[in-house]
């Protein structure tokens, strides 16, 4: 196997760990890690308040805001599994 291929496959499998261990990480599969509040994400709870008032006007199901791999919000049914599909 000439270099510049052995080096290639070097750099496409640490890829694929990295692409595979990085996933898991972000997509817990039972318990995903909360803030306590959110100013410690550096939110406003004001300003999120003023959201889930427009929220509760909606017919929405569900809602929730993943902040760099912790839940940051929730509102409504998350745990439920959705079939969902934009306009």
């Amino acid at each position: 196997m000439s270099k510049i291929r052995w080096q290639a496959a070097v750099i496409t499998i640490a890829l694929l760990i990295l692409l595979v261990t990085g996933a898991s990480a972000q997509n817990p599969q039972k318990h995903w890690m909360q803030y306590k509040t959110p100013g410690e994400a550096g939110f406003s709870s004001e300003k999120l308040l003023e959201a889930k008032k427009l929220y509760d006007t909606l017919d929405a199901a569900a809602f929730m805001v993943v902040y760099n791999g912790k839940v940051l919000i929730s509102w409504g049914d998350v745990k439920r599994r959705y079939q969902c599909a934009t306009r």
